[in-house]
């Protein structure tokens, strides 16, 4: 029996068609693409330290046409980008959560769920010319023994860093992660050999948009992400920017 793909009511939709139902000048969106981005200016103090209270937790950027989009650590491993192609500022981005969260605010929400996970930690971001860098970090002198705690390669290393390409825009998140650890390591320790040393990490790239990875148009945005190839059709994720 042939399988019709057009009939599956589960196929794959990318992003692009689902939104070409919107309204536009010839009846599809007219796409278009963050392609080189800068820091918003004077978002550091004189020390280096972010002081940009409307971008909290994360800086501002904005592309070759005016565009204003925030990057933001929600949780030392999850952070978040917010766009609105309608956006002339980043003062227009509101502070306040949506009604389903628990908390008014998003400083509001990390405080409580720091409380709540006895984690502190510190977002520091640096400009390093054709990148920028923003990391998460373990909070200087802070005891972080939770169990919640996410792993760092060291003391002072980073929970996880973001690396943000100004030219050809791109986004890339990296992550501490320990060595995996097989049954073959039992059997190599049974007979006193020595297997792969488990408190070792290896930074992996955990997520990443494709170059030039943000589409908008009047009333939809897109962002593209790079999978594995065994993932690159399964599963699905809904974002709400802006």
């Amino acid at each position: 029996m042939s399988y019709n793909k057009q009939s599956d009511p589960y196929r794959y939709v990318k992003a692009e068609d689902f939104f070409s139902d919107l309204d536009s000048e010839d009846g599809r969106p007219q796409w278009a693409r963050v392609e080189n981005v800068e820091l918003l200016p004077n978002q550091f103090d004189a020390q280096g330290n972010i002081k940009n209270k409307t971008c909290d937790h994360g800086l501002a950027f904005q592309d070759s046409n005016n565009k204003i989009f925030l990057i933001q650590f929600i949780r030392p491993t999850v952070f978040r980008v917010r766009f609105n192609p309608r956006y002339a500022s980043a003062e227009q981005y509101s502070i306040w959560n949506s009604r389903n969260l628990v908390q008014d605010t998003l400083a509001d929400l990390i405080s409580t769920l720091d409380r709540f996970e006895r984690v502190s930690w510190e977002v520091h971001g640096r400009d390093e010319g054709d990148l920028v860098v923003i990391e998460s970090r373990p909070t200087l002198g802070a005891d972080n023994q939770s169990a919640r705690a996410p792993a760092t390669s060291n003391p002072e290393g980073y929970y996880m860093q973001l690396r943000i390409r100004k030219r050809d825009f791109k986004i890339i998140a990296l992550q501490p992660v320990s060595r995996s650890r097989s049954w073959e390591d039992d059997d190599l320790r049974s007979f006193g050999i020595c297997g792969p040393d488990e408190t070792k990490y290896d930074v992996k790239v955990v997520w990443q948009t494709k170059p030039r990875g943000i589409l908008y148009s009047d009333k939809a945005t897109v962002v593209e992400v790079e999978k594995p190839g065994r993932a690159r059709y399964l599963g699905s994720l809904v974002r709400s920017l802006g």
